[in-house]
């Protein structure tokens, strides 16, 4: 609920936003707010509904409400940039997280365990974030500099050594912020393959 109303609140603040850096610091502010409710939102589904078909059903919903946000967010993002400005597509999220906020404290239950043991992986945090950061900055400037230019080699090679830093990190963790096990599941590695691929042979000078 706080990372959506910090979402919602930042939306806000977007839209009426006055000064470039104050947008700039109000995406950010966004992703902070998305950071924290987008991870919330699958733990509650895994601590609502039964394992089994139960929970699959619903995190098969989650999938497919995701995916449908995406298409909506890309085309309807254009529409409502075309007709009402840029800056309802900031506002729209307002309504909507209020929509959510409201009926949220008496349709789900607080699932905070208080015997659990718990712990910031801060080392896990930094170095994934950094990493990943960094690498997709990389794949990003690809079509505008290519696979061999020195900023694509740079930020690759700085994002290779913060993964590198994030596995050494994982393995002596003893609450790891992502089991190193999930990576290497089909389900998860596979369709990662697959879009790296794409964006392989899509890229200039790409002999795939």
């Amino acid at each position: 609920m706080a990372g959506l109303a910090l979402f919602a609140a930042s939306s806000l603040v977007g839209g009426l936003t006055w000064e470039p850096w104050i947008l700039v610091f109000a995406r950010f502010i966004q992703g902070v707010g998305a950071a924290a409710l987008v991870p919330a939102s699958l733990s509650l589904l895994t601590a609502i509904f039964a394992e089994g078909e139960e929970r699959n059903r619903a995190i098969g919903i989650y999938g497919a409400m995701a995916a449908l946000g995406f298409v909506v967010g890309m085309v309807g993002g254009g529409v409502i940039t075309e007709y009402l400005g840029w800056r309802w597509v900031l506002f729209v999220n307002v309504p909507v997280a209020l929509l959510a906020l409201v009926p949220t404290p008496a349709v789900l239950p607080e699932s905070r365990n208080e015997r659990a043991t718990r712990s910031l992986d801060l080392a896990g945090a930094l170095t994934a974030t950094s990493g990943l950061g960094s690498l997709i900055y990389a794949i990003s400037e690809v079509p505008e500099n290519g696979w061999t230019s020195t900023q694509t080699l740079g930020f690759g090679t700085l994002g290779a050594l913060f993964v590198a830093c994030f596995i050494v990190a994982k393995l002596r963790s003893s609450a790891p912020l992502v089991p190193l096990g999930v990576l290497t599941k089909p389900a998860v590695f596979v369709p990662n393959a697959a879009n790296f691929y794409s964006l392989w042979s899509a890229s200039p000078g790409s002999t795939c």
